[in-house]
């Protein structure tokens, strides 16, 4: 490509890009609103739909006094090493008063764990506690599976008298691989419960095949909740990904200064063996510590956002949350906080169905009636209502009307089902097909 050509492109995709969006440097500007006291407000585009991407200050609150670093936080503090042959433990000790991601540590054990739960959706519905509960995080050799991927770090926080405890522990040497891990298994026995990002696939079974390996008995959390999948429950579709980092971003309000990349963490631990020197350890340290610190802020967050979702989409996904508990009530309740004209087709005949569920019957009518006025081209609302019609309604004459209706506005052959009711409503009528 000709020099003029490539100058024509820069000024055709500089002129294109949007300007840069203003960002808050002060609290005292109005652009910097902490959500917590807003909870009820939408943040939506100018043509009234929900923005794709948002990037909100913390929802947690103001920063503690003495604390004011903004979205790149406070640096964590200081580590005490225990140094044994070829391996180590840190531990970092973060006050109550240490504020991450727009929490204090102070709040984060004041949060309800209940949310947590319904979010969860576990079996058993068992109890989240903050204390006695794991904050866990791994860093291996390889994203692969395979008793040849090693665990080299193994990051495990828990609270303990008002603070966040944070435990590393880090062998540098493949050889005394097996004390370093009998100390992770020894920390975990007295920890059943875990909190993890995405630990249930990937976590949980690195670990479980090097102890495996080495003939290790690993204790298997009781109760796993991996904030992953609960985040994925509440911003599903929000963000161009829900990776702990875009989330940090986006959902916490803090920024990583200088941070190593996790898919940097492996070829820090093979310099160490060529006798490279562990300089890049460092920053897998430090990486893998604000990942700990995150889960707990997230967690936090997520309580926060269930007990009292900010916009339409998290009012949408708290009330499936609770439809997945069959708590039918709480999801009927959340899910008509929703105006109808924000309501999708889906969100309409899941609401019919918890009605129905409920024992309702006649609203769950009311419901589908609803739904088809606001989505009168919607096949499936046509034949939920068609159903209701018949089966519950007693007036076949409408039904088959309905039916009609679907059929029209289908774009493709209709399906067996919807023949066959059609079929069983004419010979209820009389009328030929």
């Amino acid at each position: 490509m000709s020099g003029s050509a490539r100058d024509k492109l820069r000024r055709h995709w500089r002129q294109a890009l949007p300007p840069a969006p203003r960002v808050a440097t002060s609290r005292d500007e109005t652009t910097w609103i902490p959500r917590r006291f807003e909870p009820w407000q939408e943040r939506s585009s100018e043509d009234g739909d929900t923005a794709k991407e948002e990037a909100p200050p913390n929802l947690a609150g103001d920063p503690a006094p003495g604390n004011e670093t903004g979205r790149l936080g406070a640096p964590p503090p200081p580590s005490n090493e225990e140094r044994f042959d070829g391996w180590s433990i840190y531990t970092t000790r973060f006050p109550g008063d240490f504020v991450h991601g727009g929490w204090s540590m102070f709040e984060v054990q004041r949060r309800s764990g209940k949310e947590l739960e319904e979010l969860a959706d576990l079996p058993g519905a068992p109890e989240f506690c903050w204390e006695g509960t794991a904050f866990l995080d791994t860093e291996t050799t390889s994203l692969s599976a395979g008793a040849g991927v090693f665990v080299f770090l193994t990051g495990i926080g828990e609270f303990r008298d008002q603070e966040l405890v944070v435990r590393q522990f880090l062998f540098r040497d493949p050889r005394v691989e097996e004390a370093c891990l009998s100390r992770v298994v020894d920390e975990l026995q007295r920890l059943p419960r875990w909190a993890t990002f995405f630990g249930k696939a990937f976590d949980e079974h690195r670990l479980v095949d090097r102890a495996r390996f080495l003939g290790l008995e690993f204790p298997r959390p009781r109760d796993h909740f991996d904030l992953y999948w609960m985040s994925r429950r509440l911003f599903h579709g929000r963000y161009r990904n829900l990776k702990l980092n875009m989330l940090e971003r986006k959902v916490l309000g803090f920024e990583r200064h200088d941070d190593l990349p996790g898919s940097a963490a492996p070829e820090a631990f093979f310099q160490v063996l060529r006798g490279e020197g562990e300089a890049g350890l460092e920053g897998v340290l430090r990486h893998n510590l604000w990942d700990i610190v995150s889960l707990t802020s997230l967690a936090a967050e997520l309580s926060l956002r269930v007990e009292r979702p900010t916009d339409v989409r998290e009012r949408q996904a708290v009330a499936k949350a609770y439809a997945r508990s069959k708590k039918w009530p709480r999801a009927i309740e959340w899910l008509e906080t929703v105006d109808g004209s924000r309501r999708h087709v889906e969100d309409w005949l899941e609401l019919s169905v918890w009605y129905r569920r409920l024992g309702q019957p006649e609203r769950q009518g009311e419901v589908l009636r609803d739904a088809v006025a606001a989505n009168p081209r919607s096949v499936d609302a046509l034949i939920e209502l068609a159903k209701w019609e018949e089966h519950r309604g007693r007036r076949p004459d409408r039904a088959l009307d309905l039916c009609e209706q679907a059929r029209e506005i289908a774009a493709m052959p209709i399906s067996g089902a919807l023949r066959q009711r059609m079929a069983r409503l004419q010979r209820k009528l009389g009328v030929s097909g």
